[in-house]
């Protein structure tokens, strides 16, 4: 009797537990995003990657711990703080962004492009590489300046 209540126990506290520590981070998506309202002569370019948590709860130490490695530099992922944090009850998606210090002369450089795709990594402080999704895209983005003599109607 004693073994069947401890058995009974130990498989609720592990079943509990396994849903609270699947907290594995993948990459689900990362746009370069080329600058052209600082832009003097060339796109000042920053990366803004997606990350899903395939969990209902973060703390802060699970989604504040993550570098992009790009050859031998590391760049601090900065989490934005937006509604997409809180959208899913089954997994919790958080954007980042990391100025890279890269500029381009024009957009959609492909150097750029494969230095993301085959030469970086995102990774978590403590160890381990991040795994990009099986759906993982890359795309290029720009931001635009408005002039103040357009009209609209």
């Amino acid at each position: 009797m004693k073994t069947l209540i401890l058995s009974l126990s130990s498989s609720i506290l592990l079943l509990g537990c396994e849903s609270n520590t699947n907290k594995t981070p993948t990459v689900v998506h990362q746009r370069l995003i080329y600058d052209s309202l600082h832009r003097q002569k060339a796109f000042i370019v920053n990366l803004e990657s997606t990350i899903e948590f395939k969990t209902n709860s973060l703390k802060h130490s699970d989604y504040d711990q993550f570098l992009l490695l790009i050859d031998k530099d590391s760049f601090a992922l900065k989490p934005e703080y937006n509604a997409d944090k809180f959208s899913d009850k089954k997994s919790i998606i958080i954007k980042y962004l990391s100025p890279l210090g890269l500029t381009s002369d024009r957009f959609e450089n492909p150097s750029i492009s494969d230095k993301i795709l085959k030469h970086s990594h995102i990774i978590i402080k403590k160890g381990g590489i991040v795994a990009r999704d099986s759906l993982y895209k890359l795309e290029s983005v720009i931001t635009l300046h408005r002039t103040s003599n357009i009209k609209t109607e």
